[in-house]
């Protein structure tokens, strides 16, 4: 899966798994019949809407990742 927002989730459950995973949404469905997000298309663009981030907040993570990298 190509998605910044997902790389950076688990970049952070890294430092406190116990904590922040329990914070971080689950889907539940990951297969093509998932009601919340279509795994054919632009996945962080549907998180975005989905999860409220703003284009600052997606460009500050993208940015984060990135810097790991």
């Amino acid at each position: 899966v190509q998605s910044y927002i997902i790389k950076y989730a688990v970049l952070m459950t890294d430092e406190a798994l116990t904590t922040l995973a329990l914070k971080v949404p689950d889907i539940s469905n990951y297969t093509s019949k998932n009601k919340f997000i279509d795994f054919s298309k632009d996945i962080d663009g549907q998180l975005c809407s989905l999860l409220n981030i703003t284009p600052q907040e997606y460009d500050y993570l993208k940015q984060k990742v990135d810097n790991l990298r």
